[in-house]
């Protein structure tokens, strides 16, 4: 193999190993009616949300608000779950949320849970941690439950493995003919 031949296969090869995220990534999640944390007068309320993005990356899956209400109690944990339908690029999962409501005299303190990713085929969804802290009565705290997407690919050092393998297959079948046996 000639020196034009091994850069021009090298360099085809490296093209492949540079990551390149052209596709676009909608991401839609449903809404959430008003959910009660009992035995609180807390509340959340999640809205639909869509969002369009050129590659991986943050993104705000949904907004929302809590109220804090004169809660009966205090001094109490209010663990806490619901399921989010949540599509990317068309693949659809139940993602099951969750979180606690911290309920003091001082304040209340929603906090919602980061979790394992959750794949959706091509991408993977990271739900990001956030916490909320109410300290006046009938308080309306907006709230943003965001996520980290990223891509169900090989890193680009694999791919570059990869090609220096199949370059050191192509210099090996030249240089000694056909004794490497082919796969």
């Amino acid at each position: 193999m000639n020196s034009k031949t091994f850069c021009s296969l090298l360099g085809t090869l490296l093209c492949f190993a540079s990551p390149a995220f052209a596709d676009t990534i909608t991401v839609t999640a449903g809404a959430l009616p008003t959910m009660t944390l009992s035995p609180s007068s807390d509340t959340i309320t999640m809205d639909a949300g869509s969002t369009t993005m050129s590659g991986p990356g943050n993104v705000v899956l949904q907004t929302g608000n809590f109220f804090v209400g004169d809660s009966p109690i205090s001094d109490q944990v209010i663990p806490f779950f619901f399921n989010e339908t949540i599509t990317i690029n068309d693949v659809t999962q139940i993602v099951t949320i969750f979180g606690q409501d911290d309920v003091t005299n001082a304040a209340d303190i929603l906090t919602i849970f980061a979790q394992a990713p959750v794949n959706f085929g091509a991408y993977n969804l990271n739900l990001n941690e956030s916490s909320y802290s109410g300290v006046a009565l009938y308080q309306n705290l907006p709230l943003n439950l965001t996520a980290d997407i990223t891509a169900e690919t090989p890193e680009p050092a694999t791919l570059l493995l990869l090609a220096t393998g199949l370059v050191g297959r192509a210099m090996a079948t030249n240089r000694f003919g056909r004794s490497v046996p082919r796969f």
